[in-house]
């Protein structure tokens, strides 16, 4: 996007878009047009990269519960990994018993 000079004549404004996955250059003007819809581009990057900072990071926010259930997760397989190879089972409700040596 932006400003290119052609002819000797004065600064054109561009605005460069993505259809059908090959940039596309779009003449929008000179003058008083070419500047307005500058203002605007800028405008919506900027309001786009405020966008995408707050979703960055709400996602850091979450991030660390999560990782701390993943740890958690990685705890709870292997306490039940210790109880099974040290003779216990689950019985009923979850309940962790040591299985007899009858078996």
């Amino acid at each position: 996007m932006g400003w290119e000079f052609r002819g000797g004549s004065g600064p054109y404004y561009y605005r460069a878009r993505k259809i059908g996955g090959k940039v596309v250059r779009q003449y929008i003007g000179r003058g008083l047009a070419g500047v307005l819809a500058e203002r605007f581009d800028r405008q919506e990057r900027d309001r786009r990269a405020a966008e995408s900072g707050a979703l960055r990071a709400e996602q850091a926010r979450l991030e660390s519960p999560e990782r701390a259930m993943r740890a958690l997760d990685d705890v709870t397989l292997l306490l039940e990994a210790t109880l099974l190879a040290a003779g216990y089972y689950r019985h009923d409700r979850g309940r962790w018993r040591r299985r007899k040596h009858g078996r």
